[in-house]
């Protein structure tokens, strides 16, 4: 879904990782990030007009990181 100001804008289809079940935690693991992120980048020269990098992780990301003792490289 996608929100503007806390509004419903959109809705589309998605495609999660291969074991999509369970929040993402490191990277690997298959999982698609599930959660509230902002599109926070969008590369300027893409042949893909959609190739968007969303604020993965977050704060909350990275403090289930830190408790489980990751690096950031492993949370990418």
């Amino acid at each position: 879904m996608l929100f503007r100001n806390e509004e419903l804008v959109k809705t589309f289809p998605i495609s999660l990782g291969g074991t999509p079940k369970g929040h993402k935690s490191m990277e690997g693991d298959k999982k698609t990030p599930e959660g509230k992120y902002s599109i926070d980048w969008k590369h300027p020269n893409s042949s893909y007009y959609l190739s968007l990098r969303i604020s993965y992780p977050n704060n909350r990301d990275r403090k289930i990181a830190k408790e489980k003792k990751l690096t950031q490289a492993e949370i990418l």
